[in-house]
């Protein structure tokens, strides 16, 4: 992969050199494809990890609203949170037979 000279141009006093690169179709390719799925991965990786450092601190995983008043819905988006959905699970359980 060396670059080799395209033309060369001169003139009184100016000298212009043209140099080309170049890559194989699969290396170019190569980069087609995996250069974009790297950006996609590593934005689902940065949303994951905040949305799992938002949900540490007790704020909501999807805005980032404080949590503390109200443990089951967030109030800025509606998401339900993990205490609400942990609630609708065991609501079976809750029943008392009579």
């Amino acid at each position: 992969m060396m670059p080799f000279p395209l033309a060369c141009l001169s003139g009184p006093g100016v000298r212009l050199l043209l140099f080309v690169w170049s890559l194989p179709f699969l290396v170019i390719g190569a980069l087609v494809i995996f250069i974009p799925v790297g950006v996609a991965r590593g934005v689902h990786d940065h949303r994951r990890l905040r949305a799992e450092s938002r949900a540490a601190r007790g704020l909501c995983p999807r805005c980032g609203y404080d949590l503390r008043a109200s443990p089951l819905r967030c109030l800025e988006c509606g998401r339900a949170t993990s205490a609400a959905r942990a609630a609708r699970d065991d609501w079976p359980a809750i029943v008392v037979d009579e």
